[in-house]
């Protein structure tokens, strides 16, 4: 179910994005989404895919016995999934199996710690990252009880102090 957050003209919140392995651009991390609250909607989608990037593993990191002993994450040259990305050669996340809490923990921390930074810098208010049915939040997310599933209004609305739902 998902769950509403109000936003109101008085909060310095006026722009919403969220990005992930789900959506429709190629991803480096492996977090299902990332949704970030800033000033304005450039910053919030800037910071949305640096702290997608982020939630990662180490390359080292051993298969989880969840996963049968197989690849935890697989990647391709970001060339080979679209012969047009920017990204070149770059290993892009294709597909990630069930991660052990350990590893869903660790991936979860790392761009949580990341998205501390840019919260400590002034530069975004709220993120809020999921991986595989486990979220963390990291700033001031008293802007709502909290968040999920996907933007049901247009920012204006937001702004206005309607509800709306994001992830």
């Amino acid at each position: 179910a998902a769950t509403r957050c109000r936003v109101s003209s008085e909060q310095p919140v006026a722009g919403i994005a969220t990005s992930g392995r789900h959506g429709r651009s190629l991803s480096l991390g492996i977090a299902d989404a990332v949704t970030v609250l800033a000033s304005t909607a450039a910053m919030a989608d800037a910071a949305a895919t640096l702290i997608a990037n982020s939630v990662d593993l180490p390359r080292d990191t051993k298969a989880d016995a969840s996963a049968g002993g197989q690849q935890t994450i697989t990647r391709l040259p970001a060339c080979e999934i679209d012969v047009d990305s920017d990204l070149g050669t770059r290993e892009v996340v294709t597909d990630v199996a069930p991660l052990s809490m350990r590893n869903i923990e660790m991936a979860l921390q790392n761009g949580a710690d990341f998205a501390s930074q840019l919260v400590q810098r002034g530069l975004v208010v709220g993120v809020f990252i999921s991986l595989q049915g486990i979220s963390k939040s990291i700033g001031d997310l008293s802007l709502q009880p909290s968040l999920s599933a996907s933007v049901l209004g247009d920012q204006a609305s937001v702004r206005r102090g309607l509800s709306a739902g994001v992830y």
